[in-house]
């Protein structure tokens, strides 16, 4: 009797111990499985003191097309205006006010001028993302989001309670909408995910826990999703790390990793009354494509155009653009990937990628007289495009 129940209690200790075994295995097993997880996302060393790199344009791509955007009273575009979609059959450009539409070959078509306070109409323009598949352009307001058609007629408004800082579709026809971030609240949300309909499906936290009281400041610089592949990706300002979107998780993509030179959120945030900010790095435009990544960036008065190639995380263009370089310029900012497709012409910097087209974007008003002469303009016209197609 003794003996069967000794054999019994070591049973269960061998059992006990077994289970004990089997839980720290696993959890190791997890472990690793995290840290190998983590060490396959691409990191991106950015430093400003490395050397610069000369990128010539055809390294990268194959061809290069231009396209004359047709100038006309109604077309006119003006300085302070990007391009926000370019396809083989329509081009949509964003001026101060309006939203300009011309075909693929830089033929004016129509616009959307309805600034204002009334119903169909938007106080600001913030942000533009257009719906290829529906022919429809979203105006993203300062409190929703206003669609239109690609003929200009007013569809409907989507309230979205909040201030957003912009839009963008998954290929499960899903919208991911930013929301500015108020740095005096804590626990804040950051992302919200909608369906077509526009009902909301989920949302995600802010993965910044700093918090500052009494502050008004509004900071999304950054902070707007970038898409490509058919894949939504997005990076909080002063978070590392861009992380894929999906309907319910963040999935990490890539970390910029910037060193001793990353700026705080108190430093961002405060950034006109802290003279120590100008000598941390203030991110602006990222792009991405299947092989490459664009960064631009401020750093000590100069600005920073970086080329990675994803495979290796190598730079393999890297140029600086001081302040006395814009003044030798009269103004003119020239500087990005050196177009070797043409003989004395301006450098190449993306304004613009979908995809595998990278887009310049070049204003005649900044061009000399030679320059001009060469391209067949004049100074009061609408903008150049240069389309390349991406490697």
């Amino acid at each position: 009797m003794k003996s069967t129940i000794k054999s019994q209690a070591l049973m269960c200790l061998i059992n006990y111990r077994v289970i004990i075994y089997l839980i720290v295995l696993s959890g190791l097993i997890g472990c690793n499985s995290d840290e190998s997880a983590k060490n396959k996302i691409k990191s991106l060393k950015i430093n400003p003191y490395n050397k610069l790199v000369e990128c010539n344009l055809s390294d990268i791509t194959s061809n290069l097309d231009t396209i004359f955007l047709e100038t006309k009273r109604e077309s006119l575009i003006g300085l302070f205006s990007s391009l926000v979609y370019l396809d083989k059959e329509i081009i949509i450009y964003k001026s101060e006010e309006k939203i300009i539409i011309f075909d693929g070959k830089g033929k004016y078509k129509n616009q959307i001028d309805a600034s204002g306070k009334g119903p169909g109409e938007y106080t600001t323009i913030l942000k533009v993302f257009v719906d290829n598949s529906r022919n429809w352009i979203h105006i993203v307001d300062i409190a929703g989001i206003l669609i239109y058609n690609f003929e200009g007629s007013y569809i409907k408004t989507i309230e979205t309670g909040f201030r957003p800082a912009g839009l963008y579709k998954n290929k499960e026809d899903n919208f991911i909408v930013p929301i500015i971030q108020n740095y005096n609240e804590e626990d804040r949300e950051m992302l919200n995910i909608y369906d077509s309909s526009f009902t909301r499906i989920s949302s995600f936290k802010s993965k910044n826990p700093d918090k500052y009281s009494n502050l008004e400041q509004h900071i999304f610089q950054v902070g707007n999703p970038y898409g490509f592949d058919n894949k939504v990706f997005y990076k909080e300002p002063f978070v590392d790390t861009i992380y894929q979107v999906y309907d319910t998780i963040l999935k990490p993509h890539i970390v910029l990793n910037l060193g001793d030179n990353k700026m705080s959120t108190a430093e961002g945030v405060n950034i006109l009354q802290n003279n120590e900010a100008k000598n941390k790095i203030h991110l602006s435009d990222m792009y991405e494509s299947e092989n490459y990544f664009f960064l631009t960036y401020y750093f000590n008065e100069s600005t920073f155009f970086t080329v990675f190639n994803k495979a290796n995380e190598k730079v393999i263009g890297h140029i600086k653009y001081t302040q006395e370089d814009y003044k030798l310029d009269n103004g003119r900012v020239r500087f990005g990937i050196h177009n070797d497709y043409f003989k004395n012409t301006l450098a190449f910097r993306p304004n613009y990628i979908n995809d595998d087209q990278i887009v310049c974007v070049v204003s005649p008003a900044y061009l000399d007289v030679e320059e001009l002469k060469s391209l067949d303009c004049e100074m009061n016209d609408n903008p150049i495009l240069f389309v390349a197609l991406l490697k």
